[in-house]
């Protein structure tokens, strides 16, 4: 009796040692349909000069997104939609706290160094609670349905860039006189 309990002591230690848990990177067929707009939701649909990643923390109710992990998985759009890998959070199962960014690809590779250039654009902070494929029977990856709202990359308004010039240019015709 005593080797079962310590045979069934060391099972259950190693398989909560090992657990970990899942989400789906991917707004592919989600239902509502959540896809990523250039300038406005509902406008045009992010093309393949966007990209996305995730940011998240293992931990419930995170409302600051500077506290989230970039973890990465950048991926293209295409119509507004990406689909990348299931993701696998080592160690935890649980709630996190997750955002999907997108940023115009040519102002820099990942989300952070395109910041500046005001293309960026990212979702609200959900709370996903993940998938685990080690319970028995294997739970599934947890899908972002019901949880990612379609949100839009911000375009600078092209008048206040004309009304600047324009200022700039009426400073310069002063100062000639």
């Amino acid at each position: 009796m005593k080797k079962l309990v310590v045979i069934a002591s060391v099972v259950l230690c190693a398989v909560q040692s090992h657990a970990q848990g899942q989400f789906s990177f991917s707004n592919f067929l989600l239902s509502p349909a959540a896809p990523i707009y250039v300038g406005v939701v509902g406008g045009t649909k992010a093309g393949s000069a966007y990209s996305v990643e995730y940011a998240y923390l293992a931990q419930p109710g995170v409302t600051d997104a500077s506290q989230l992990n970039v973890e990465g998985g950048i991926t293209t759009l295409n119509n507004g939609i990406f689909s990348g890998p299931d993701v696998t959070v080592a160690s935890y199962v649980g709630t996190i706290s997750l955002q999907i960014r997108a940023w115009l690809t040519a102002d820099g590779a990942t989300y952070s160094a395109a910041a500046s250039s005001g293309h960026t654009g990212a979702s609200t902070i959900m709370q996903v609670s993940l998938g685990n494929p080690n319970a028995i029977p294997p739970g599934t990856a947890t899908s972002l349905a019901g949880n990612l709202s379609s949100f839009a990359v911000a375009v600078p308004e092209p008048t206040t860039i004309a009304l600047g010039v324009m200022g700039l240019s009426v400073l310069l015709f002063r100062r000639r006189k």
